[in-house]
């Protein structure tokens, strides 16, 4: 049986090019006193990594009031491509999970940061 693999269209939020510049101001150097002084309706995201046990793969949960009304999927593509024009695209591909979320959707899911 043939395999035909082809990729799908990119498809971005009209604000994409927006959402990737102000994540990637977050990238900079941060202690846990400051993140932990970010209130979940303000208007800075949180960036929270965490690294899967027996790998080098990471889940990335970025938890932001400014993803309301953004698509699931735009606000992954906006999250990857923050990480790989700040970051590389080696440190990119080590993320298996980037979701953005809403502090509410993070307060169900039980995403702490």
């Amino acid at each position: 049986m043939p395999r035909i693999t082809r990729p799908l269209p990119r498809d971005l939020d009209p604000n994409h090019e927006q959402l990737v510049c102000e994540l990637m101001r977050e990238f900079g150097e941060e202690t846990l006193a400051q993140a932990a002084m970010k209130k979940d309706d303000a208007p800075i995201p949180v960036i929270i990594e965490e690294q899967l046990p027996r790998s080098n793969r990471l889940r990335v949960y970025v938890k932001w009031a400014r993803w309301s009304g953004i698509r699931e999927d735009h606000r992954t593509a906006a999250i990857l491509d923050a990480y790989e024009r700040n970051l590389g695209p080696e440190y990119a591909k080590r993320i298996v999970i980037a979701l953005g979320l809403t502090p509410d959707e993070a307060n169900e899911l039980g995403v702490q940061g």
